[in-house]
């Protein structure tokens, strides 16, 4: 499946010994410049895509976490390229703003913010999502994703992928569901091996949400307030219950904030 992206590595690693020899050669330095990934974008959606360059499924299903994991290249920020590029078929038709959760669900878990297009876009997930990173400081915080099976953080069942990150004391799961139907989780902890008390008794959780589910009074702009927020959730034992969405996510913090 990655045939495509692989062809272009090696033409990049032509391009890159051409550049190096010549200018040995002539006593300069050559190199590629590009303001983006437009290059390996380019290989990667014309792999899954059909006729006149959209996405044959209109969504991100074909878009798997392994295919993610396998293409992405999360230091150049490709996720701002492509999503507009894997949302075109949604621009096309007219409906827009495209489900921006369902890109997101699939970047978070690879520890990767997917940019947003439209202002809705940004008040129904992007401000919650920098404000619990930020209130967590991801920055100087240990990633594990999902395919590293980290016993410390197990999640059920099987069709859920979670990630998290981690300062002694505090952790924080982001759970995808990358099916078609809302799925019912359970987030098992190891509290004595996160650090985190035995006595803490609830998480915060968001999500990404449907525009009409803002509190964003008529005709006024998308703001973080207009967001409902984080809910609180029970945590039993070192266990989580929560309902992740159809194409969605959930991040849960332990311990939340008012404790």
């Amino acid at each position: 499946m990655t045939s495509n992206s692989f062809s272009l590595r090696e033409l990049y690693k032509r391009l890159y010994t051409l550049m190096k020899e010549e200018g040995a050669k002539r006593g300069k330095e050559f190199y590629i410049f590009q303001h983006s990934a437009a290059g390996p974008i380019t290989a990667f959606e014309d792999h899954i895509s059909k006729g006149e360059g959209f996405n044959r499924e209109r969504d991100w299903r074909l878009c798997t976490p392994a295919f993610f994991r396998a293409w992405s290249l999360r230091p150049l920020g490709t996720t701002f390229t492509m999503y507009p590029g894997m949302s075109a078929p949604w621009v096309k038709a007219g409906a827009v703003p495209p489900p921006h959760y369902s890109a997101q669900a699939r970047t978070l878990i690879h520890n990767v913010l997917c940019s947003a297009l439209w202002e809705e876009q940004v008040a129904t997930d992007m401000f919650p999502i920098w404000k619990f990173r930020r209130e967590f400081d991801v920055a100087t915080a240990d990633f594990v994703p999902y395919y590293d099976d980290d016993p410390r953080v197990t999640v059920s069942p099987s069709s859920i992928h979670a990630s998290f990150w981690h300062h002694p004391g505090r952790v924080m799961v982001v759970a995808a569901n990358l099916t078609d139907e809302p799925v019912e989780a359970v987030i098992e902890l190891d509290m004595e091996s996160l650090g985190i008390a035995e006595t803490v008794a609830h998480a915060d959780a968001i999500r990404g949400m449907d525009e009409d589910e803002l509190l964003t009074p008529p005709g006024e702009r998308e703001r973080l307030e207009h967001n409902p927020g984080p809910t609180t959730l029970p945590v039993e034992n070192g266990r989580i219950t929560i309902t992740v969405h159809l194409q969605n996510y959930s991040v849960v913090r332990v311990p939340g904030a008012d404790q």
